[in-house]
């Protein structure tokens, strides 16, 4: 064993130390360095990998974007559509999300490669009066329950600057998928 090294075993734990760490069941920590500090690294292993989970809006696409944290973080992998609620007094958009099969539900197009979902939803923005250019950013979320609807992820749209850019990822994945509302091939 080098010198200013130790090695002790007790039952299933096995402990053995060095000058500067300390290494408990395969584990090694650092206990002490030139300057005393301790450090406890662990590997960054999800290089190039979303954490954003704010909804967009794609100015272009008429759609409603939800980055990959969103979907996984909430269990919408699966889900296939999304019935949308507005209130236009306080011009926020809430977005309920279901399996069930209806006329008033817009299709969840999930992203080929395992990414996020858009809901391209072109009518609710008409017949709304919504101008999806006017509001296009990323907006943090919460959740809120409504009687007799039941929970709601809810997004307060906020008009954005007109120097801002006129396309985004949002906007190109939505035009990718080649489908429309309902989710059928164009």
């Amino acid at each position: 064993m080098p010198e200013g090294s130790c090695s002790v075993a007790r039952g299933d734990l096995t402990v053995k130390a060095r000058d500067d760490s300390i290494v408990m069941g395969g584990e090694e920590k650092k206990v002490n360095t030139r300057d005393g500090m301790m450090y406890n690294f662990k590997k960054f292993s999800s290089r190039n990998t979303k954490t954003d989970d704010r909804i967009s809006i794609g100015a272009k696409s008429y759609s409603i974007g939800l980055p990959t944290p969103f979907v996984v973080d909430n269990g919408l992998r699966a889900t296939k559509y999304a019935v949308l609620y507005f209130d236009p007094e306080k011009l926020a958009i809430g977005i309920q999300f279901t399996d069930d099969v209806g006329s008033d539900r817009f299709s969840l197009v999930h992203s080929k490669q395992g990414y996020g979902a858009n809901i391209v939803c072109r009518s609710f923005f008409k017949v709304n009066h919504i101008e999806p250019g006017d509001y296009k950013k990323k907006y943090s979320w919460k959740k809120y329950f409504q009687d007799g609807v039941g929970d709601l992820f809810v997004i307060e749209l906020e008009k954005i600057s007109t120097n801002q850019a006129d396309t985004s990822t949002e906007d190109a994945i939505a035009n990718n998928t080649g489908k429309n509302e309902m989710g059928e091939k164009q």
